[in-house]
């Protein structure tokens, strides 16, 4: 597991889970990396966590898949301000092809929503397939991104952040 994010109200991690085999590359008997190497399957879970009274010991509880069977490469979740809104990064396309640095898709859930297996994510920005010509904002080809700033939110939670290649 990797890349924490605490929910809001303190009760509960989100983390990004790597399978150890994957399942897109059936021959491949060795573990593949997790840097750079998009085209891995990775999933985002919830860790309820508990303390007992001040300073105590910390519990958690068993790991719920968030992403899944939604997305099969997502990575860096990120709340909102108002913790009500978790972002996160889907790299379908690279898992589905295969390619490293594949298009990726920026992606949205309520929270705590996102939680119950009937939530359906929506696609903030979806997967560029072929990109129109021309330059300018029109010829947009698509989301290049490996990473979520650790605040991405602004002006109150009303704009999000995103670094991309383009």
């Amino acid at each position: 597991f990797g890349q924490p994010v605490w929910t809001r109200d303190g009760c509960g991690l989100l983390l990004v889970g790597w399978p150890h085999t994957s399942p897109n590359f059936p021959g491949v008997a060795k573990k593949l990396g997790v840097v750079f190497c998009y085209n891995r399957p990775a999933y985002i879970y919830h860790v309820p966590v508990s303390r007992s009274g001040d300073g105590g010991v910390l519990s958690f509880g068993p790991a719920t898949p968030v992403s899944k069977p939604h997305h099969g490469s997502a990575t860096w979740p990120a709340f909102s301000p108002d913790g009500c809104l978790l972002v996160y990064l889907s790299h379908d396309a690279a898992v589905e092809t295969g390619t490293h640095g594949a298009t990726a898709k920026l992606c949205s859930a309520q929270w705590p929503d996102a939680c119950s297996a009937s939530a359906s994510p929506r696609v903030l920005i979806d997967v560029v397939d072929v990109p129109p010509p021309g330059l300018g904002a029109a010829s947009f080809p698509g989301l290049y991104a490996n990473t979520l700033p650790e605040s991405p939110f602004f002006a109150g939670g009303a704009a999000l952040v995103v670094p991309t290649q383009w």
